[in-house]
């Protein structure tokens, strides 16, 4: 809930423009009405979908994330095995990569991120990642 005069200037436009949105303060984030944001990337011809959800580990700038997943996944083009990726977070690399590889098995330690992880492999289409929650060493 946002402190002080700010939630009666937002009440008109909750359900428009700013609903679903978070807004950043110096105490941290305060959530008008979801904890979860879906961004979009372009990569390889493809519209990759991702829910990110705050609190959760992921790139936070957009630009930044775009580029990194069009680097990736360009530079693993003529893969022909199978790919092992520890850490997977919220599956962003794992999505991006997985059609470069013939199998995949993403690993990570927070089954949130797992369940995320997860959902994000299955919004986007991807049938050839398994996902399990262990430790990289």
């Amino acid at each position: 809930m946002i402190a002080g005069g700010w939630t009666r200037l937002l009440a008109p436009v909750r359900g428009d423009v700013l609903s679903g949105r978070f807004w950043a303060d110096r105490t941290g984030r305060v959530l008008l009405d979801r904890d979860w944001v879906v961004e979009r990337f372009a990569l390889a011809n493809r519209l990759l979908t991702y829910e990110q959800v705050i609190a959760l580990f992921s790139q936070p700038k957009h630009g930044v994330c775009q580029r990194m997943l069009q680097w990736v996944e360009r530079e693993t083009r003529s893969s022909r095995g199978d790919l092992l990726e520890l850490y997977c977070g919220n599956g962003s690399f794992t999505v991006a990569l997985a059609h470069n590889f013939r199998r995949c098995l993403a690993t990570e330690l927070s089954p949130d991120s797992i369940e995320l992880a997860r959902s994000n492999i299955a919004r986007n289409g991807i049938r050839n990642v398994d996902v399990y929650q262990m430790s990289s060493s």
